[in-house]
């Protein structure tokens, strides 16, 4: 009986070694590499936790109830990490299936805006305006509203000559601009701001940006904005 159990977990090992081994080697389409890859795990997982209530049931029929209480532990032990990591994976093969999340586009999930970096299996990394990169768990934005901000041809590339207070190191200037822009309830987030000229008199930075609004009429909106905000 213990060599059956010792060869049945061999040959799980191997198989599902051998499957990620070829995922990764054989010459496939790029989205059925991803799907594969996503749903292997899973596969594996419910695999194994099917071989553990096997052996209980196994060892039960045969009396060996020592073993039986370790195997029974284990599983319990399996179970409750495995609930949440499934729990993750499922909701975000759904919102990957949804295209609620895709890579290089930028989201707002209540108060958290930024764009999408890098998409896992259990959680997703998402690139804040101010640089900072947050990993979020895709079981924590089940019940939250997520909005996208797309391609819109109908927005308005608008050059804007902007004054504003130098800082000893014009780079980080022009960034806190950059962000102070993006963050503008009338600039598109999915369009960064490009500037042109930049040109420093005393202790002040006159700037020519570039700038993609959904109206022309916004322009004094956003020149309104920036003065409040500096």
């Amino acid at each position: 009986m213990y060599i059956k159990i010792i060869i049945l977990a061999i040959a799980l090992l191997i198989f599902y070694r051998t499957l990620s081994f070829l995922n990764k080697r054989l010459h496939i389409s790029p989205g059925i590499r991803y799907y594969f890859t996503v749903v292997l795990p899973i596969a594996e997982l419910l695999t194994w936790l099917g071989f553990t209530v096997w052996c209980i049931r196994l060892m039960y029929e045969s009396g060996l109830y020592v073993i039986l209480i370790a195997l029974s532990a284990i599983l319990i032990l399996l179970f409750i990490p495995s609930w949440f990591l499934i729990r993750d994976l499922i909701y975000g093969i759904v919102l990957v299936f949804q295209r609620k999340i895709e890579l290089n586009t930028r989201i707002k999930i209540g108060e958290m805006a930024g764009k999408v970096v890098k998409i896992g299996y259990f959680t997703f990394d998402v690139k804040s305006n101010d640089g900072s990169i947050e990993t979020i768990p895709y079981s924590k934005i089940q019940s939250k509203v997520i909005s996208k901000s797309g391609e819109n041809i109908n927005l308005e590339k608008q050059l804007i000559v902007l004054t504003i207070p130098a800082q000893d190191d014009i780079d980080e200037s022009l960034e806190r601009l950059r962000m102070t822009l993006l963050n503008s309830p009338w600039v598109a987030a999915s369009h960064e701001p490009i500037v042109k000229k930049v040109v420093r008199e005393n202790d002040m930075l006159i700037i020519e940006v570039f700038v993609y609004l959904l109206k022309k009429e916004y322009v004094e909106k956003v020149r309104g904005y920036i003065d409040t905000t500096y």
